[in-house]
This record gives C-alpha cells, sequence and structure tokens, in this order.
C-alpha cells in the first residue's frame, strides 16, 4: 500500500508490529527521443510497488530529483546535487525510523544515486539497504538475452521496454538524424560504431554532434518500436520482485 494513500492512524496500528518499508529511487533526466523523461523512477517504482504488495509493506513516496548535471542540456532534465540528494534521503530515512519502522530498503533505478545512498547508508547502522533493480543475476541473464550488445549503460531497451508497458509508447517518425557524443573507454567507442552501423540500415543519417545544429541528439541506444515487449517486462518484473522477496524477507 502506497503510504501517501493511507492515514497517520492506519500506519500506527501497521507498525506496532515493527516491519520494514520500501522505496523507489529514480531521477528526471532524458532517456532518448522514445524514451520517458521519468524512466529510472518508472522502473524502480514498478518493481518496488509488486514487492511492497506481495510483502504486505508500505511504499514510500519515490524520490525523483536526484543527480543528473550530465543531462541538463536536454530540455526537462531536473539535476540536484549529490550533497543535496544525500541530505534528502538521510532527513527521509530518519523520519520513518522515527516513526517505528524497522528499517528502509530502496529500489533503485539510477547509476548517479549507488554512491550517494550508499554514503547515507554508513549513518544508519544497518537499517537502510539498497538495490538498483538491475543487480540480479536473472533480470541481467534476461536483458543479455533480448537484447544483447543494444542494452547497454543509459536508455536501455529494458528500462523503455518497462516504461513502455506500464506508461506509453511515444511514436518516433521524425527522428532520422542521429549524433554520437561518446565518451570514456574504447568499448564504448565500439559500441557507437556497431550501433551507427545498424541505424544506418534503418535509414538513420548520422551527422555530426552539435546541439546547435538544429536537430535532436541524445545519448543513443536504438530501441526497436516494432519489439514485443509484454513478455520481456513481465519476465523482469518477476524475476525482480522473486528475488527481491527472499532478501527482504531475510532482513
Amino acid at each position: 500500500m502506497r503510504l501517501e494513500q493511507t492515514s497517520w492512524m492506519e500506519v500506527r496500528d501497521k507498525i506496532k508490529d515493527p516491519q520494514g518499508i520500501i522505496m523507489a529511487t529514480g531521477s528526471t533526466e532524458q532517456h532518448g527521443p522514445i524514451g520517458l523523461i521519468g524512466t529510472d523512477t518508472i522502473c524502480s517504482e514498478t518493481i518496488a510497488s509488486s514487492v511492497a504488495k506481495k510483502s504486505n509493506m508500505y511504499l514510500a513516496p519515490s524520490i525523483v530529483l536526484t543527480p543528473a548535471e550530465f543531462n541538463m542540456k536536454f530540455p526537462g532534465t531536473i539535476s540536484i546535487s549529490a550533497q543535496t540528494f544525500k541530505s534528502l534521503l538521510r532527513e527521509v530515512t530518519s523520519s520513518l525510523l522515527k516513526h517505528g519502522f524497522k528499517y528502509v530498503l530502496i529500489v533503485n533505478g539510477h547509476g548517479a544515486n549507488i554512491d550517494p545512498i550508499k554514503d547515507v547508508m554508513i549513518d544508519f547502522n544497518n537499517k537502510l539497504f539498497f538495490k538498483s533493480w538491475w543487480d540480479f543475476p536473472t533480470v541481467n541473464d534476461i536483458r543479455n538475452k533480448e537484447f544483447g550488445d543494444w542494452e547497454g549503460m543509459h536508455a536501455t531497451p529494458s528500462e523503455i521496454s518497462i516504461t513502455q508497458i506500464n506508461q506509453r509508447v511515444i511514436e518516433n517518425t521524425e527522428f532520422k538524424k542521429i549524433a554520437f557524443h561518446t565518451m570514456g573507454c574504447k568499448l564504448n567507442f565500439s559500441e557507437s560504431s556497431y550501433i551507427s552501423k545498424s541505424l544506418q540500415e534503418n535509414d538513420y543519417k548520422i551527422v555530426d554532434f552539435d546541439l546547435g545544429s538544429g536537430f535532436e541528439t541524445t545519448e543513443l541506444l536504438f530501441c526497436d518500436e516494432k519489439s514485443e515487449f509484454i513478455e520481456f517486462i513481465s519476465i523482469v518484473i518477476g524475476s525482480g520482485v522473486d528475488e527481491l522477496l527472499p532478501w527482504y524477507n531475510w532482513l
């Protein structure tokens, strides 16, 4: 049950038998031309909500404003500093523990949240725990099987799939110019080259990266809009829930 949809008296009565509370952390940032800005939150909250229902736990409001400075060139992205995020998470966790919840369990959906969450965990002496939804072997096996080299690190086919089945599909008919801005290791450049070739085979034009040139650019990982996502999503969500539940029960 969602915490915000209960009364304070219901919460008081439920925590007479101490239990944990689950919470999702995500982001508000671009996820490409067919990805929703709330993708990270949608993914983590989808799994967190299922775990909450199966384990009869409360689901706390998600934290959706997190560090995303690297995507501030894209309209709609909202970024806060890592320090602000840590302060927010620290105060939210303190509030929940003060009311009598035994622990706070986070399902995370945004890579830039990981280090700040780890920093805050130190302050709470085994009362704050987290897992990112992609941490589990079963989930990663499915991602690799379904998408292989397309999966990547950001705006991935798997996370876009979750938003498409749970929210909406953006019909992409105008984005035929693609620019790559590749950073990092040699593997990243190799992946960009592979994806570039595949895009050109699908009638996309590769152009120079320049945000002022009048076309849309993104950290792109191509996702075939015609793919059947429903089976994949049901398996991923189910696997995430199944692997999270024993972990939470152990706590």
